[in-house]
Order: structure tokens, then C-alpha cells, then sequence
């Protein structure tokens, strides 16, 4: 009786592990066809864009630009690559540059531009459904906290909330929907303003393509802030998820459509943030030359 309780065991794990090994090798397979297979890409509609973007609070997250410039201009002070002076000039200037409403329609272009229209209305119709929609206030209402609320809550409720498999989904769920990735985009792209914005002219210095690559030399050295900065971030926005939502949350930020669009999203960052730092160093060439204010739009 023993050994058919083992054999049926047996039976049982070999059927589960050959489960997960079989759906490993269909995502890296369909991983390899998303990366190697040509694909269309016909820029989306101006009414997909627009509603993928509003429904992931996009002019949100752009409204925490300032605050990473604000991070970014006191690391550079810390590191004494610009003086008091530079740093009150430029965090002056980009009150008036770094505002969703500023960046929005720039990051708009980008992401309709690099993203897929087919894979764009997938993540569409899924952001018109009950969990779509349900997300879409998750991450509203996350972004819009402050940061003294996401971290007062996190030390309110983690003790009680944070268990091993609360913090395995919460992991998964950071990684699939590339908020590490996020956080990187926006501390190398300000940290890149902020240099571009402060070089001198007349003086032989790096090129711009030089500078980009000597900043992003350090994006492996906060991978450890990244977790950090989205720990409470992540905990507040998943407060109304049972773990199985937030596993389902990750399984849908899984599949090739949506890779696709947080591929184009995050290249769409990335492009609004270095239109804005040319357009923050233009004006603070124009603005010291000619002592007038800069322009705010990027």
C-alpha cells in the first residue's frame, strides 16, 4: 500500500514537473520568436495609444520626473561634478520642465512609434476588462501617493502581510511588469540631464553619445535602491490582490504582447527624457547667455 502511495506520488510530481518544464520551454520558445521572428510595425492609433496610456496612469508617472531629477542633481552635488550654484539653476528650471503634462505628449509620440499595433490592442482590450480595469486604479492610486504614504503603510501592514509567497508574487510581479526597469530609465536618463546640462562650453569635454555611455555604466550599481524605491510602491499598489490576482497580474505582464508593449514603453522613457535633456541644456545655454528664462517645453 506504501509503495503505491510513492509510485502515485511519483506520478504526480513527474506530471507537475513536466508541466512546468513544458510551459518554461513554450515562453522561452515564444521569447525567441518575439526577439528573432520579423514583426509588423505599424505604429498604433492615436486612440489605442491613448487609451493604453491613460489607463497605466502614464502622465502620473511622468509627474515623478521632477523628483528624480531632484535625486539625480543631489547625487551629482554629493559627487562634486557641479557646484551649489549649477545645482539650484538647474533644479529651478526643471520645475517648469518636468511635469506630466510637459512630457506627455512627447512620450505619447514616442511610444506610438515604437510600440505594435496589434500587440497594443491586446493590452487595450485587457485594460477595458474588469481586471484591467481594476489595475488601472491600483496604479492611479499608487502613483499618487506619496512616498511617505507608501512607506508608512508598508511599515504598517508588512509584518502581518509580508509572507514567503506574498513576497514571491510581489517579486514576480516587479519583474514582469518592469518596474526595476522603470526606476533605472528614469535615475540613468536624469542623471544624464543633469551632466549634459552642466557641461561648459568651450571647454574640450565628452561628446553626448560619450557622456550617455559613461553614465550607463552605472546601471548595475542600484539594483539593490531599484528594489528598495519599488518595495512599498509595489506593496501599496497590490493591497487590494489576493496573491493569486497579483500571479495573474504577472501572467498577463508575461505574454508576448504585453513584453512587447513595456519594451516600447520603456524606450518611450527613454526618448522623452533625453529630448528633455537637450531641451533643459539648450535653455540653460540660452538662459545664461542671454538671462532669460527657459522655455518649458521639451
Amino acid at each position: 500500500m506504501l509503495a503505491m502511495k510513492g509510485y502515485s506520488y511519483m506520478r504526480i510530481v513527474e506530471a507537475k514537473t513536466f508541466a512546468i518544464i513544458s510551459t518554461i520551454m513554450t515562453t522561452c520558445i515564444g521569447l525567441a520568436v518575439l526577439l528573432f521572428e520579423p514583426r509588423a510595425m505599424a505604429e498604433t492609433t492615436p486612440e489605442a495609444t491613448q487609451e493604453v496610456l491613460t489607463g497605466l496612469a502614464t502622465v502620473s508617472l511622468l509627474d515623478h520626473a521632477q523628483e528624480y531629477f531632484a535625486l539625480a542633481v543631489a547625487r551629482q552635488r554629493k559627487a562634486k561634478l557641479i557646484n551649489e550654484a549649477t545645482a539650484n539653476q538647474l533644479l529651478g528650471f526643471s520645475k517648469r520642465m518636468y511635469s506630466g503634462a510637459n512630457l506627455y505628449p512627447v512620450f505619447k509620440r514616442a511610444y506610438a512609434k515604437y510600440s505594435n499595433q496589434q500587440d497594443v490592442a491586446t493590452v487595450q482590450a485587457w485594460l477595458g476588462s474588469p481586471p484591467g480595469v481594476k489595475y488601472h486604479q491600483s496604479v492611479s492610486a499608487a502613483l499618487q501617493a506619496s512616498e511617505s504614504t507608501l512607506t508608512a503603510y508598508f511599515d504598517q501592514h508588512a509584518a502581518q502581510i509580508l509572507r514567503p509567497n506574498r513576497k514571491n508574487a510581489l517579486a514576480t510581479f516587479n519583474k514582469a511588469w518592469r518596474h526595476t526597469d522603470l526606476y533605472q530609465s528614469f535615475r540613468l536618463g536624469m542623471d544624464f540631464t543633469v551632466l549634459l546640462a552642466a557641461k561648459q562650453l568651450g571647454q574640450d569635454q565628452e561628446s553626448n553619445a560619450q557622456l550617455k555611455e559613461r553614465v550607463s555604466k552605472t546601471k548595475f550599481e542600484f539594483d539593490h535602491d531599484a528594489a528598495d524605491h519599488f518595495k512599498a510602491y509595489d506593496f501599496y499598489l497590490c493591497k487590494e490582490y489576493k496573491n493569486e490576482e497579483i500571479d495573474e497580474l504577472s501572467k498577463f505582464a508575461f505574454t508576448l504582447p504585453t513584453i512587447a508593449h513595456l519594451k516600447a514603453y520603456i524606450k518611450a522613457l527613454d526618448s522623452t527624457l533625453e529630448s528633455a535633456a537637450l531641451t533643459l541644456q539648450a535653455q540653460v545655454v540660452k538662459a545664461n547667455a542671454r538671462g532669460k528664462k527657459p522655455d518649458a517645453r521639451p
